[in-house]
């Protein structure tokens, strides 16, 4: 049985009701439990109670699945929307999504976080510039060249 009986509206509509589904800042969204009572409320579909136990699992998979493929697909546009504004590209003649509007509440979901590098300062600049990077080496080693004089070879007595 597929879901297409179902509407993307009769989807859409439920799981922004319940932003445990959907939003990562929401607090019950890292508890499996409450969102899969979350979307046993979505997956209940017109004559759910005459379907097995087997059905409803199926139905709840497919309501699911059509759920990810709206919110990737809309993910997906917001991303080339992004990346046209950054390039200055002119914008493709692609239909625009129907429920682009309907599917809006994720958009503060999709934007970019902001980052922190973990490679030190040192090694950036080594790379955007050789010479700084020789110059930082010389001042390192410098500090920790160890002479031949203070060399003394480690000397094994027989035992």
């Amino acid at each position: 049985m597929v879901a297409r009986d179902i509407s993307h509206e009769a989807i859409i509509a439920p799981v922004h009701a319940r932003p445990e589904l959907w939003d990562s800042e929401c607090p019950g969204y890292a508890d499996r439990v409450l969102k899969r009572s979350k979307w046993e409320e979505v997956f209940v579909t017109p004559h759910w109670d005459d379907l097995s136990a087997t059905e409803q699992d199926n139905r709840g998979k497919e309501v699911y699945t059509r759920w990810r493929s709206l919110r990737d697909r809309y993910k997906k546009e917001l991303n080339e929307e992004r990346s046209a504004d950054r390039s200055g590209a002119p914008s493709t003649r692609r239909r625009p999504n129907p429920h682009a509007e309907a599917l809006s509440f994720l958009r503060r979901t999709t934007e970019m976080r902001s980052t922190v590098s973990s490679v030190p300062a040192r090694a950036w600049r080594a790379s955007s510039s050789p010479e700084n990077y020789h110059a930082d080496l010389s001042q390192e080693t410098n500090s920790e060249t160890v002479s031949s004089q203070d060399y003394q070879p480690v000397t094994q007595e027989p035992a």
